[in-house]
């Protein structure tokens, strides 16, 4: 069995609130094996997904990094970013790991990664760890407003 996993964040273009950096991952026989999983398709149709749902039918997990707003404040986006996705990876035990954005794979020294601009569209690991980042912002925006 190999454990694969996807990374994407959410919004970090916007000026509310902290940046949900988001691993989705699970153990299959091979690589090939999590074809399987649904594709989560264009962001339209990602409204109507049930996370929570998917990572128990599909047996998956999920793990987190908040990066919050004072260290938005103070530091480089992307390097925060760099830092919660090396995180990430090095406290869970992957084999390979997709990540969507635009690192160079060779920063990456430790473990078998792969990036690439949109990747959440054309992985299902990475889009339904997009949907999850979506879903705590939401969350966190409910939360503020109440």
């Amino acid at each position: 069995m190999m454990v694969v996993g996807g990374i994407d964040e959410c919004n970090k273009g916007e000026c509310l609130g902290p940046i949900f950096v988001v691993l989705c991952y699970g153990e299959f026989k091979d690589v090939e094996d999590y074809g399987f999983l649904p594709y989560m398709g264009e962001s339209k149709s990602r409204k109507k997904v049930n996370f929570e749902t998917l990572l128990k039918t599909f047996n998956l997990r999920y793990d987190l990094v908040k990066i919050e707003v004072k260290e938005i404040d103070s530091h480089n986006v992307n390097g925060l970013i760099f830092k919660a996705q090396k995180d990430l990876i090095s406290r869970n035990n992957l084999d390979l790991v997709h990540i969507d954005n635009h690192q160079k794979t060779s920063l990456f020294k430790d473990k078998k990664v792969i990036c690439k601009h949109k990747l959440d569209q054309i992985d299902p690991l990475t889009g339904l760890a997009s949907i999850i980042a979506v879903a705590l912002k939401k969350e966190w925006v409910k939360k503020v407003e109440n």
